[in-house]
C-alpha cells in the first residue's frame, strides 16, 4: 500500500505539470497587457461620460420625486386706467361767473399669486419613469464597451501569439486595433487613450 503512494504523486504531478506551464504562459501573456485599464475602469468612465452612472440616476430619482412636494407658481398682474372730468355750477361762483371744475385721473394695479400643489404626484409620477429609463441607456454602454474593449484584447493576443505574416495583413490589424481604441474613446470622452499612454510610460520606467 505505502509503496503505491509514491507512485500516486508522481502521475498527479505529471499530469498537473502541463496545466500549470500552460497557466503560466498565460499569465505571461495576459500580465503584458495590465499597464492597460481594466474593463470596470473603461465602464465606469463611459457611464460617467454620458452622465447616466447610478449616482446620478438615483439623485435625478430623487429630485423628481421630491418635485411633487414643491408647489406650482402662478402669478397674474392687471392694470386699468381711469379718468373723468367735472364741471360744477357752484352757486358760491356764480356771482363772479366762475365754475368749478375737477379733472380725476387714476391708474389702478392688481397682482395675484396662486400656489397648487399637485398630490397625485406622490403616488405616481412620470418624470420617475423617465429617470428610470436611463438604467437601459446605462446596460446598454456596458455592454457596447465590453464587447468593444474584449475583440480589441483578443485582436492584441493574436497578434502577439500569431503575428500576420504579411505587410498588408499587419496594416490590416494594425488599422483595426485604432478603429476599437478610437471607439473606446468616443465612448470614454478620451479616458482609454489617455490611460493607455499613461501605463505605458509607468511601465517604462
Amino acid at each position: 500500500m505505502k509503496s503505491r503512494v509514491p507512485l500516486l504523486l508522481a502521475t498527479c504531478m505529471l499530469l498537473a505539470s502541463p496545466a500549470a506551464r500552460a497557466d503560466d504562459e498565460v499569465d505571461k501573456i495576459m500580465a503584458r497587457f495590465e499597464s492597460e485599464p481594466s474593463i470596470r475602469q473603461v465602464q465606469v468612465a463611459a457611464i460617467e461620460y454620458y452622465n447616466v452612472s447610478p449616482d446620478t440616476i438615483s439623485s435625478l430619482r430623487s429630485k423628481a420625486r421630491r418635485k411633487a412636494l414643491m408647489p406650482g407658481l402662478s402669478i397674474g398682474g392687471a392694470t386699468s386706467r381711469q379718468s373723468s372730468a367735472l364741471a360744477i355750477d357752484d352757486i358760491i361762483y356764480r356771482p363772479v361767473g366762475v365754475a368749478r371744475f375737477e379733472d380725476q385721473n387714476g391708474v389702478y394695479f392688481g397682482l395675484s399669486a396662486n400656489l397648487t400643489w399637485n398630490l397625485d404626484k406622490l403616488v405616481f409620477n412620470a418624470e420617475e419613469l423617465d429617470v428610470m429609463s436611463l438604467i437601459g441607456i446605462q446596460d446598454g454602454i456596458q455592454r457596447e464597451v465590453t464587447t468593444l474593449y474584449y475583440v480589441r484584447r483578443r485582436l492584441q493576443i493574436e497578434q502577439l501569439l500569431s503575428p500576420p505574416s504579411t505587410v498588408g495583413a499587419r496594416v490590416n490589424a494594425e488599422l483595426r486595433l485604432e478603429e476599437l481604441t478610437g471607439l473606446l474613446d468616443a465612448y470614454t470622452g478620451g479616458f482609454f487613450s489617455k490611460s493607455v499612454k499613461k501605463g505605458n510610460k509607468r511601465g517604462g520606467e
